[in-house]
């Protein structure tokens, strides 16, 4: 089977469209918030904004169930639908018929800060007076699975195109689970940067891990794009876009922006 990845521009409101892309061992049946009809699902999806209330409900929702699934407080995902504040993006995958399998935010640093600071403020804050500007990670909600990776590494790649090459942002940082900081070093090469400490927004305990993004764009340009086909690399870089795909994604999200 062949990977046919179309053009940004050539879906309206749609970011990346990938159909049919080469799965092969990444199509074992999986649990959660993804369908069960992982197969045929996960090898053709959409990356989109969730710009209007409809994809705004999709990704409250698999949130929502992700978090009661793992068993945090789900207070913050379940309230209402609003338009997104201009310092929050987030992104939603779905199927052609529109079954939503995957969702994202990312929280750019501005005057309110980040979520994080409720928690590691007192280590935020040295990055800043060095000049980093920081975006976090939050609101996932994309099973942890072989047949996902594809899915999670486009949508963290959209993230790293409109965060860097449009506004210039330098850092990532996510508050992980301690159990899942040795899956966010090896997928995403991320460090950790703040002590375990409860995070009363989910009422659970949470480690704060860190990234450059220039190096995630270094790793994206050297190895994205090859998929399976890297067998010694086991992080999700070989899935991010192509250098070609990445340029017609920023090609259209540029095109957004000037709308």
């Amino acid at each position: 089977m062949h990977s046919i990845q179309h053009p940004a521009d050539a879906y309206q409101a749609t970011i990346f469209h990938i159909d049919n892309p080469s799965m092969k061992e990444l199509c074992e049946p999986v649990e959660g918030v993804v369908p069960e009809n992982a197969r045929e699902k996960l090898s053709r999806f959409k990356i989109r904004m969730a710009s209007n209330p409809v994809r705004q409900d999709f990704a409250r929702m698999l949130v929502q169930k992700m978090y009661s699934n793992r068993g945090y407080d789900t207070d913050d995902a379940a309230r209402p639908a609003e338009d997104p504040p201009p310092s929050q993006l987030t992104l939603i995958a779905s199927a052609p018929d529109e079954t939503p399998l995957g969702t994202m935010s990312v929280i750019f640093d501005s005057g309110n800060g980040l979520p994080a600071d409720a928690v590691y403020k007192d280590l935020l804050d040295p990055l800043r007076r060095e000049g980093r500007r920081l975006i976090e990670v939050g609101r996932l909600a994309i099973d942890r699975t072989e047949a996902s990776r594809r899915l999670f590494a486009g949508m963290v790649h959209v993230i790293l195109i409109y965060a860097s090459a449009i506004h210039r942002y330098t850092d990532m940082v996510i508050e992980v689970n301690p159990r899942h900081v040795g899956y966010y070093r090896k997928i995403l090469k991320f460090e950790i940067i703040g002590e375990a400490r409860h995070c009363p927004r989910v009422n659970a305990t949470a480690v704060l891990m860190h990234i450059k993004i220039k190096d995630m764009l270094g790793h994206a340009k050297t190895m994205g794009g090859q998929g399976h086909r890297r067998t010694d690399e086991k992080s999700l870089y070989p899935y991010f876009f192509s250098p070609q795909d990445a340029l017609g994604i920023l090609a259209r999200v540029l095109a957004d922006q000037l709308r």
